[in-house]
């Protein structure tokens, strides 16, 4: 519990100094709530981590969340803005995040963690104590994902790629930038902790404690699985399967739920050299988080919701074939020091990565 502590205070302190400074540049008047300034810290660190990244810009409104390229940027900055972007002459990345999107997720947060059904007797019963401080970490891990996620359709090169008409458009191309951002905002949440807590969660010089990491790690990814639990009603769902074939730009969210889960343990994997036996206690960790928030708000096991179609269906690892095949044309268009590559394509027959 100490750690989720310091993780919330130390995020909160940065965001006052980014707000504190921007206001000092004339910057605030422009933004619509409290969504701006924590966006501005997680770019921040960003260009901490990778100092040689394009700087977006971020606004708010009503319209959908999106990334986008503006070509007339005096139209929507302030003179200092301009001032920042002075280098970027033929226009920069905006990332619009949508106010009222996030201001229901927050109170979905606080729905949730009213319920007492979410700590009792299960793996979640720790943070009883301090529901206020929880709710406040899993809305930031949301926003965070949101954010990173929009941001990594700049970085790894798709909106230009889109604009010089180097990749189509169609619904499959659409899927797999829309699975590569999804990968982007995981490696960039873990890293960010990693890089944020190393006093804590280092040992002498060369020892890691896994613990505190395992559990914070599952945090995020029941942050990301409630956002996307947001976006569709299983009520109204006749079929998961039609649901699936009915999606066009992007994959459903349970699918995107799937994926996105099982993705932090990997991603680890990289940062620390997790060994086997690890990385099996990492996905274990997120699978009973996950588990204790369905039988608390679904009354039903993880098992029987409909995470677990994204283990057979096709459609994740034609996302990654789709990538594994355009990810060249992309790499005029990707931003120093932000790796691509191509992936691991999943088997669903034999269940392994290929």
């Amino acid at each position: 519990m100490k750690l989720i502590q310091d993780v919330e205070f130390r995020y909160n302190t940065r965001v006052h100094n980014v707000l504190k400074m921007d206001v000092q540049m004339g910057l605030y008047t422009e933004w619509k709530s409290e969504v701006s300034g924590m966006c501005r810290e997680m770019l921040d660190c960003m260009l901490t981590y990778f100092p040689k990244i394009h700087y977006v810009q971020i606004k708010e409104s009503e319209e959908e969340t999106e990334v986008y390229f503006n070509e007339n940027p005096e139209v929507i900055c302030s003179t200092e803005e301009i001032n920042r972007y002075m280098k970027y002459p033929d226009g920069w990345h905006v990332v619009n995040i949508n106010t009222s999107e996030m201001s229901g997720f927050k109170a979905r947060i606080k729905e949730i963690i009213s319920n007492d059904m979410l700590f009792k007797e299960t793996i979640l019963e720790q943070y009883k104590d301090d529901k206020e401080r929880l709710a406040k970490v899993l809305y930031q891990y949301g926003l965070m994902h949101v954010f990173y996620h929009e941001y990594g359709h700049a970085m790894d090169g798709h909106i230009l790629a889109k604009r010089k008409g180097e990749i189509d458009n169609n619904n499959q191309i659409s899927k797999a930038l829309e699975y590569n951002a999804d990968l982007f905002a995981v490696n960039q949440m873990c890293k960010r902790f990693y890089f944020d807590n190393l006093n804590e969660i280092c040992i002498g010089a060369n020892r890691i404690t896994i613990t505190p990491i395992r559990e914070e790690m599952a945090l995020m990814a029941l942050a990301v699985y409630i956002f996307l639990d947001l976006k569709y009603d299983r009520n109204r769902i006749d079929s998961y399967y039609e649901e699936i074939q009915r999606s066009t730009t992007h994959m459903v969210p349970f699918l995107r739920q799937y994926y996105i889960a099982c993705q932090f343990a990997g991603v680890w994997k990289g940062i620390i050299n997790l060994s086997e036996e690890n990385v099996q206690n990492f996905n274990q960790e997120v699978m009973w988080y996950l588990d204790a928030y369905e039988r608390a708000e679904h009354r039903q096991s993880l098992l029987d919701s409909p995470f677990f179609i994204g283990e057979t269906s096709p459609e994740i690892p034609q996302a990654q074939i789709c990538w594994n095949d355009i990810y060249e044309k992309l790499i005029p268009y990707v931003s120093p020091s932000v790796g691509i590559g191509k992936l691991s394509v999943y088997n669903i027959l034999t269940k392994n990565f290929e």
